[in-house]
């Protein structure tokens, strides 16, 4: 069961080549605004979300989820007037978006519900990175991957709101859900 649970998470967190998805070379003449473009209409579909990520900003990211790998983030339910909380995991290229609370009972053998996957290879000629997410369950709507991305982006880019990413991960007994919902808020 071990191996199993081992080769599945080893599988979810593998980063495809983006030239499993599509030829490279198409985008090869395009400026960045024209790569993102195309990139989002390749990736249309109701099961999946996409973005162009500049170079330098992924470069923040990365070194940031490298250090600090694991959050969790609120995504806020309209229709119920609350707050799903989502456990994030990253690992080198990938970013795997769990329910807390499967992750708290299951560990590892919890199902991610969205799994986000970054290509560098535009990274040298272009400047930016694409991104894209993969809706692994019913439960969430694209809206939901996406709003996901931005909180994603509004923890580990913004270096006040940070601060609660280091906690959680450096001092997990001083971390605060009240102060992390304050976040949230005070962005809306």
């Amino acid at each position: 069961l071990l191996l199993l649970l081992t080769a599945t998470t080893t599988l979810l967190m593998a980063s495809p080549s983006l030239s499993t998805i599509v030829d490279v070379r198409i985008f090869d003449d395009l400026q960045p605004a024209q790569v993102e473009q195309v990139w989002k209409a390749l990736n249309s579909s109701e099961k999946l979300i996409s973005g162009v990520v500049p170079s330098a900003t992924y470069a923040k990211l990365q070194d940031r989820l490298r250090t600090h790998p694991n959050f969790v983030l609120p995504l806020p339910n309209a229709k119920e007037g609350s707050m799903t909380m989502i456990f994030l995991q990253a690992a080198g290229d990938v970013l795997l978006f769990t329910l807390l609370e499967d992750f708290r009972r299951l560990g590892a053998e919890a199902k991610a519900l969205v799994r986000v996957l970054h290509f560098k290879e535009l990274e040298a000629s272009r400047q930016v990175v694409l991104m894209r997410g993969e809706l692994h369950s019913k439960l969430l709507l694209s809206q939901d991957a996406s709003i996901l991305m931005g909180l994603l982006q509004i923890f580990y880019l913004d270096d006040s709101r940070y601060s609660l990413v280091v906690k959680f991960n450096e001092r997990p007994q001083e971390f605060d859900f009240m102060e992390l919902l304050a976040g949230v808020e005070t962005k809306s």
